[in-house]
């Protein structure tokens, strides 16, 4: 007898795989790439 539920928690797994790996970029990169800079623009004379 074939799964019933095969395809839906492929599904599952795919998202879950994908929304871990953008917890990691998250965490990661973006967490280390922040900074606040402080600029001065001179719009009127």
């Amino acid at each position: 007898m074939r799964a019933r539920y095969g395809v839906p928690l492929k599904v599952t797994a795919v998202g879950a795989a994908v929304g871990a790996a953008g917890l990691a970029y998250a965490a990661g990169f973006e967490a280390r790439s922040f900074r606040l800079r402080r600029v001065t623009v001179p719009v009127l004379p």
